[in-house]
């Protein structure tokens, strides 16, 4: 897992120097709401948390699933004891048997929320 992180991740980020395997499925706050389960969710040594999907059938709801499950893992780091600014990173890797952006050449995309 390390390596395959640092190999997509090369010049991204740090050298990831060790993984924590967490628990794959996240209690959602409300009981109404569907639990979420991923493929893969580990932290490094920093803190950073990491979740590997990977997703072999075309799914047209596909970026808002994957952002629901991103912003779990990041508002799960909030306890009372937490200040906002303690919260660290959240990196959601996707990988895919199909093309999700058919316009993109690249086979590797970088995304981040930005405020505009």
């Amino acid at each position: 897992m390390i390596s395959f992180l640092n190999d997509i991740f090369d010049g991204v980020q740090d050298k990831i120097e060790d993984v924590e395997f967490l628990k794959l499925n996240q209690d959602s706050e409300v009981a109404a709401y569907r639990q979420s389960i991923v493929d893969v969710k580990c932290s490094n040594a920093q803190g950073r948390q990491f979740i590997i999907e990977m997703q072999c059938a075309s799914d047209s709801a596909f970026i808002k699933r994957v952002s629901a499950y991103a912003c779990r893992v990041y508002l799960n780091q909030r306890n009372k004891n937490t200040n906002y600014g303690d919260i660290k990173p959240v990196v959601f890797l996707s990988v895919l048997n199909y093309t999700l952006f058919p316009n993109k050449e690249a086979y590797l995309s970088h995304h981040k929320f930005q405020d505009i």
